[in-house]
């Protein structure tokens, strides 16, 4: 089985929150805040982990550790783009 595409997982995680989205992120960090949102509203609604999981093509568990990092790296870019402007 092929990994998801980054377009694929943005849309399956979409579909788990029922969210809609006319544009496509421009950046990688916009594609970061894009994906931290979702996963965060799909939480919010009680999707488990295992179901972000499946929608980005790996375990429940390295979902969790997926997003937890990503959420360190996308915080720091936030602040440096911050501190660039």
């Amino acid at each position: 089985m092929t990994p998801p595409t980054p377009e694929q997982e943005d849309a399956a995680l979409a579909a788990l929150t029922g969210t809609v989205s006319e544009s496509r992120p421009v950046s990688d960090l916009d594609r970061n805040l894009l994906r931290l949102r979702l996963v965060m509203e799909a939480k919010a609604r009680g999707v488990p982990w295992s179901a972000i999981g499946a929608a980005m093509g790996m375990s429940g568990k390295m979902a969790k550790a997926h997003m937890k990092a990503l959420a360190r790296v996308t915080q720091r870019e936030v602040l440096l783009a911050k501190q660039g402007r």
